[in-house]
């Protein structure tokens, strides 16, 4: 079986000085294999993990078929919209702390 990586992604999410093994990883892989057939059978492994320090978030992509994928980007696009209001909301906070000082 031969197995490509075809996308990789590791990224510290702290500044330094701040808690230091907090991550995000992404991780999209294909191995390819012949059957006794000859004919070719195909599997793509996807792996997403977000840690702060001593969590980690296992999140399931798959990409097995075009409509499980679709469900795939469909769940990346919600969870990206909803850090997205998040942030807003979490520095809407941040500038409310500042005024009060």
């Amino acid at each position: 079986m031969k197995e490509n990586q075809i996308f990789y992604l590791r990224k510290f999410i702290n500044k330094k000085g701040f808690h230091s093994n907090a991550f995000i990883f992404g991780e999209i892989t294909k191995s390819v294999s012949k059957t006794k057939r000859g004919k070719e059978s195909v599997w793509r492994d996807c792996e997403l993990k977000i840690s702060d320090c001593d969590r980690i978030v296992s999140l399931s992509m798959d990409l097995h078929s075009i409509a499980i994928a679709n469900n795939s980007i469909y769940k990346l696009d919600v969870l990206i919209e909803s850090l997205k209001e998040f942030r807003t909301a979490f520095v809407h906070e941040v500038n409310s702390m500042k005024k009060k000082k």
